[in-house]
């Protein structure tokens, strides 16, 4: 009987029936940042595109020199297009966004290009990385060129300049 007894006890100490949950309580937090990763590595790939579209918006709206009846300026048509955290700067944005014009050889006639570069600063994993105390924030940006089309368009100046662009990148 004493002995019947000391082997169930000796059986029960033996037993793994808590390893799986000790197991499972390590990997699930590394399994829980790795997939937190993938989805904000998604999102920022998504405002990549979301910046591309942007940027190729403003070449074309700068290559005709207009965009639109009631459009005072390129970049604010351009950020008004834009989706609410890229033009508010919320969310994982820290800023809104950035719209820039430009001519790369310094003129602004037909044939000649006009470049516009779009960029926001995308704040990774904000609930993690910030509190480790790691860099969290990486430039985001797009550009796309086009070649004028029209340099006396609405809001083309007398040197066929968008107002709001810079002479030279």
């Amino acid at each position: 009987m004493a002995v019947d007894r000391l082997k169930t006890i000796a059986r029960r100490l033996r037993a793994s029936d808590g390893q799986a949950i000790v197991e499972l309580a390590v990997v699930l937090p590394v399994i829980l940042i790795l997939i937190l990763a993938v989805v904000d590595i998604g999102k920022a790939y998504g405002y990549q595109n979301d910046e591309t579209h942007l940027a190729n918006e403003a070449a074309r709206f700068a290559a005709v020199g207009s965009c639109g009846v009631g459009c005072a300026s390129i970049t604010g048509q351009v950020r008004s297009d834009a989706p609410p955290e890229l033009e508010n700067g919320t969310g994982s944005i820290a800023a809104p966004v950035s719209i820039d014009i430009c001519y790369p050889h310094g003129s602004a006639h037909v044939g000649e290009p006009v470049r516009v570069t779009v960029t926001v600063t995308y704040k990774w994993l904000p609930y993690l990385v910030g509190k480790l105390g790691l860099p969290n924030t990486v430039q985001i940006s797009a550009s796309a060129t086009s070649r004028i089309e029209n340099d006396s368009g609405p809001l083309n100046g007398p040197s066929g300049r968008i107002g709001e662009a810079d002479p030279s990148c």
